[in-house]
């Protein structure tokens, strides 16, 4: 067997007007509202505002002081993700 060889400048300047290859860069950020998406929209958020929400309405507002906490870690992910 022969030895390998990449392409030559001009078949990749070739195939690149041809528009071969890779064309955009791919971004390996986040967009803020993605990140605060991300974060507030989870399923272990989903069941504690529920819980809190029907908490609420039964007036039982004493025992809403977890929900406190649950803001706190929210806040605190998407301030570190920033």
């Amino acid at each position: 067997m022969g030895e390998l060889s990449g392409l030559t400048e001009a078949e990749v300047s070739e195939r690149r007007r041809r528009g071969d290859g890779e064309q955009q860069e791919q971004s390996i950020t986040k967009s803020r509202s993605r990140i605060i998406r991300e974060h507030l929209f989870t399923l272990f958020n989903g069941l504690n505002f529920l819980i809190a929400a029907l908490l609420f309405a039964v007036g039982a507002y004493s025992n809403m002081l977890f929900i406190s906490i649950i803001i706190l870690n929210l806040l605190i992910g998407i301030f570190q993700e920033l």
